[in-house]
């Protein structure tokens, strides 16, 4: 973070000592009650919700922008806590080769990426888009390589698309959402040999 921010964070995080906290998993809610330099009242979780009829209506919208050809997605924005190095170096273990689809805004950021690991002609980046459920439904598969997260929704989202996901299993969400059967598709954060066959797996 560096010192100002850091410091600038640890007087927030004071202030909810004595509060009573709600968090979006069990695992920020875990995360929560065994931190040091404070001491809530409570905490409760709360996952948010979901307009389910929406999602689906939603994805079955047209979009000229879909590719012919069958591709996996990633949702998410380029910062480094979603790991797409791992991703990227996971795309050159997947067998056939496949495309990928990346929904970010900053896709300046991610074709460099992408040139310097050498899988830019597999990856397809159409930019921001306000609607990604079709995006989401059209895919073979859905990945997320993410080091953290607050609860991602995204994956909530894909299986209400009904399609497939592999998730990296970080302390936050995931293990909470992809259950019984899906769990298979659970993978150690930063492996993209592992993140590589669960994708093959699933496919």
């Amino acid at each position: 973070m560096g010192p100002i921010k850091y410091w600038y964070m640890r007087k927030i995080i004071k202030h909810m000592s004595g509060k009573r906290l709600i968090a979006v998993s069990d695992g920020v809610a875990q995360e929560l009650t065994t931190a040091s330099l404070y001491n809530p009242s409570s905490v409760t979780t709360i996952y948010n919700p979901f307009d389910i009829d929406r999602i689906k209506s939603l994805s079955n919208e047209t979009t000229e922008q879909l590719p012919f050809e069958k591709y996996i997605l990633h949702v998410g924005r380029a910062a480094k806590a979603k790991r797409h190095d791992v991703l990227f170096a996971a795309l050159k273990l997947l067998e056939p080769p496949i495309k990928l689809v990346c929904l970010t805004g900053n896709t300046k950021k991610l074709r460099k990426l992408s040139e310097k690991m050498g899988v830019s002609e597999r990856v397809i980046l159409p930019g921001f888009t306000t609607n990604p459920y079709p995006w989401i439904k059209n895919a073979e598969l859905l990945a997320l390589s993410s080091d953290f997260e607050g609860l991602p929704t995204v994956l909530i989202e894909a299986i209400v698309c009904g399609t497939k996901v592999v998730s990296t299993n970080y302390p936050h969400g995931p293990n909470e959402i992809l259950l019984d059967e899906l769990s298979q598709y659970l993978v150690p954060p930063q492996d993209p040999r592992q993140l590589a066959t669960a994708i093959n797996n699933a496919l």
